[in-house]
Order: C-alpha cells, then structure tokens, then sequence
C-alpha cells in the first residue's frame, strides 16, 4: 500500500543516527557502537549527567562518528506568565500521574487537571515527577536550560514541550526562540 511513499526531502546522504536513552545501559550501547547520544531527562533525569558521562567515557569512534556527540532531551513549557506556565506544567502533572498509574488517556486539558480528585498518593508521585520538568516564563525558563546544559556537559538540548492546546505549545517554542535569540 505504501510502496510508493517516498521520504522528503530526499538527500544524497543517509541521517544522523542518535540513540535515544534514559539509562547507562543505553549510553554504553550508543558509545560501545559510535552512535551520538541524546540522555532523555524528560523520562528519567536520574543520574543523567553522570549516564552521559559514561556515554562520553566509553565512546568508540565508528565509520559514521569519530567523536562522542551528546545533547539532553527536556520537557519544558515556557508562557507569558508564572501563573500561565504553571497552569500548563499541570497537565504534564497528570498526564504523567496517568502514566505511571496505569490510567492511560489522550493528554489533559487544563481544565481537567484542575478538576481532577488527586489522593495524596497522586501527588507525592507528582511531587517526583516535577524534578523532569522545566516550567516558567522566559527568564526563569531559559536561566533553568543553561544550568542543565552545564551540569550535562553539552551545546545543544532538544526541547519537548506537549500541551493540550496547540497555540500554547507554539507560544511556547515561540518564547523559547526568543529568550535564546533564535532567529527564523
């Protein structure tokens, strides 16, 4: 049925191959076989700096990469105000709540994470969860991405940012750009 899809934009070169882990399993893997390394903090931020240390330690060069290639995976959501952003991170909240509980639906609107009956077993877990998230204004939000960078020892994070209404999302990424003066 797809055999004549065709991948764009096509190129005369294959794409990066990066592996994608939250555990030093997955870093010795990627460095065992040359592959860049991507630590998925919005996963897993346990221990993430010294994983991809490991990554950058036990890093052999392969055909495709001569030297250990990091960044860091980070859920942020980033808004015009704190109360705005906090209202945002909720959804996350629950979303990951359901998650991690076994109650698994599409993404909560703001509304329902507000609503929602959190027994305090929910918020502790919550309350965990929290430490993978980075949420705020621009400021707040871009001083918290620098700090990360450095304790992770990279040039580069890859920004995840999952809301339920899609306008926030792009505002979102739109003050990301901003704050770090990206242009385009």
């Amino acid at each position: 049925m797809f055999g004549g899809v065709r991948a764009m934009p096509a190129g005369t070169t294959s794409p990066e191959v990066w592996l994608l882990g939250s555990s030093d399993a997955s870093a010795i893997y990627a460095a065992e076989q040359g592959l860049a390394f991507s630590f998925a903090h919005f996963i897993n931020a346990d221990g993430g700096p010294q994983v991809t240390q490991v990554y950058r330690d036990r890093f052999q060069p392969s055909p495709e990469l001569t030297t250990a290639t990091t960044n860091t995976a980070i859920w942020a959501v980033c808004a015009d105000s704190d109360e705005e952003a906090r209202r945002l991170q909720r959804c996350r909240d629950l979303a990951l709540l359901r998650l991690y509980t076994g109650r698994y639906g599409p993404f909560p609107s703001v509304e329902e994470a507000e609503t929602f009956p959190y027994t305090p077993r929910d918020l502790a877990i919550i309350d965990h969860a929290r430490g993978r998230t980075v949420a705020g204004t621009p400021d707040v939000v871009r001083a918290r991405l620098e700090e990360m960078a450095a304790a992770y020892g990279v040039d580069e994070l890859v920004v995840v940012t999952i809301t339920h209404d899609f306008k926030a999302r792009i505002r979102s990424y739109e003050l990301l750009a901003e704050a770090f003066n990206l242009k385009g």
